[in-house]
């Protein structure tokens, strides 16, 4: 045998073996890579899930407590309202609207129960309330509280105090607060 020969037998052994090798790659190669491709694309459908499980679960954990905020800031205003509608009464901008001696005293008890529901109501929303919400609207509570007990103890005394001042700003700020606005 001579060398060309030698040359054509190495030539046609090393075509035949890279195309065996190149077909058995090929289907080696196509069958792994499709169970490959197959475990990733479940286990990332899984992953997906689980995400969007997580995520849903948060949308609605985040929906009940914008429900619960929204609830306890109508709830608080209501019995906010009240207790200005009382104070009002008792303290008019227009001073001919004077009450007399029964009706003074009525509205009194109309404010220290409006007073006292809407504390009941502030203290069991309060988790709800932004802080800066709460703090203004416990200024409330306390200006109409302390009026309260001044009306009660002596209707003549001045107002050394300025509640009633207090009380109209604080009302006014939480008002603007229960908007939005800042």
């Amino acid at each position: 045998m001579d060398w060309l020969t030698w040359l054509r037998l190495i030539l046609v052994s090393g075509g035949v073996v890279a195309a065996t090798a190149f077909a058995v790659f090929k289907l080696f190669g196509d069958y792994w890579l499709r169970n490959t491709v197959a475990k990733l694309k479940a286990a990332s459908d899984l992953e997906i899930e689980k995400l969007k499980a997580e995520l849903t679960k948060d949308v609605e954990q985040y929906r009940a407590r914008l429900d619960l905020t929204h609830t306890a800031r109508k709830e608080v205003s209501q019995c906010l309202s009240d207790v200005n509608i009382a104070f009002s009464k008792l303290h008019p901008v227009a001073a001919s609207q004077g009450l007399d001696g029964e009706e003074r005293k009525e509205w009194i008890e109309s404010l220290q129960k409006a007073a006292d529901v809407f504390n009941t109501k502030l203290q069991e929303w309060a988790i709800f309330l932004e802080p800066a919400l709460y703090d203004v609207l416990e200024r409330c509570y306390g200006c109409a509280d302390s009026e309260c007990r001044r009306l009660k103890d002596r209707s003549e005394k001045p107002d050394r105090a300025r509640t009633v001042d207090h009380f109209r700003y604080s009302y006014n700020r939480a008002g603007q607060l229960l908007r939005g606005q800042k």
